[in-house]
């Protein structure tokens, strides 16, 4: 007899997360603001635009030119911004 594997709950390991919970994987504790190890830099995310024509910006802010506590300060100015 085969178990039924479980796709769905709040105990399943691959629950999304509303877009207004912030994720534990989030490192800056911002939305839309993260740190990105690939490129030693802080990124400020957001989108523009309705349904089809939307777009998702980036804004890099350098760690190694600001230093990380600027760095981060300028990715969650840059993500607050309107």
């Amino acid at each position: 007899m085969s178990r039924a594997v479980k796709s769905s709950g709040d105990d399943w390991p691959y629950v999304k997360f509303s877009p207004r919970k912030i994720s534990p994987l989030n490192s800056s504790g911002e939305i839309g603001a993260s740190y990105s190890e690939k490129d030693h830099t802080w990124v400020a995310n957001w989108q523009e635009g309705k349904s089809v024509r939307r777009k998702q910006p980036n804004a890099y802010s350098s760690i190694n030119k600001h230093g990380d506590l600027k760095a981060r300060r300028l990715a969650v100015k840059t993500r607050r911004e309107p």
